[in-house]
């Protein structure tokens, strides 16, 4: 079974949050309408995953060398 892509599932957050920001669904605990506060949960957690993931690709990045391989793959280490 395939996993959705972390940017796949990023985006759906954000059409939750769009959703949720535009009125076109509302959230509720018990009687009380809990969207504005949720709202500034869920943009909150966006962003910080959005920095988690921007982290992480740069690292991919630094991990190649010049010759386009791995430095865990490199020949210059023995």
């Amino acid at each position: 079974m395939n996993k959705p892509h972390p940017v796949e599932e990023l985006e759906a957050l954000h059409d939750l949050l769009n959703c949720l920001e535009r009125g076109e669904m509302t959230l509720r605990r018990g009687n009380e309408d809990v969207t504005k506060h949720q709202i500034g949960v869920l943009a909150s957690a966006i962003a910080h995953l959005e920095t988690v993931l921007g982290l992480i690709k740069s690292e991919r990045k630094s991990e190649i060398n010049y010759s386009g391989r791995t430095k865990r793959f490199s020949r210059n280490k023995k």
